[in-house]
């Protein structure tokens, strides 16, 4: 849109308005709102930050502690040959498991 065109519309909104009423709230509106918000704040909505913050830092170790074992766990299963793992399983000849 050029900028003569929207200049134009804007200017015809804006006197458009001239001579309208503005809005005026009923008066029991009104003091229903200062009544909603006149309520004190009930601190049992909240959670504190130390709270908050403990349960961050108990997610970050669980999660390290998750890692930390699924990283050893690769490590232990070998994973070179088709032989290491079925002396791992203890996989036999006939196809029976030995060890499981």
């Amino acid at each position: 849109m050029k900028r003569k065109t929207f200049n134009r519309q804007a200017e015809d909104i804006l006197n458009s308005m001239d001579g309208a009423a503005r809005a005026v709230p009923n008066d029991a509106l009104f003091r229903l709102i200062e009544q909603r918000v006149s309520i004190p704040f009930s601190k049992g909505r909240t959670v504190s930050l130390g709270t908050l913050s403990a349960a961050a830092a108990s997610v970050a170790v669980l999660i390290m502690l998750n890692l930390a074992l699924l990283s050893k766990k690769q490590d232990a299963m070998p994973s070179g040959d088709a032989r290491a793992v079925v002396e791992y399983y203890g996989i036999l000849d006939n196809g029976e498991m030995g060890g499981i």
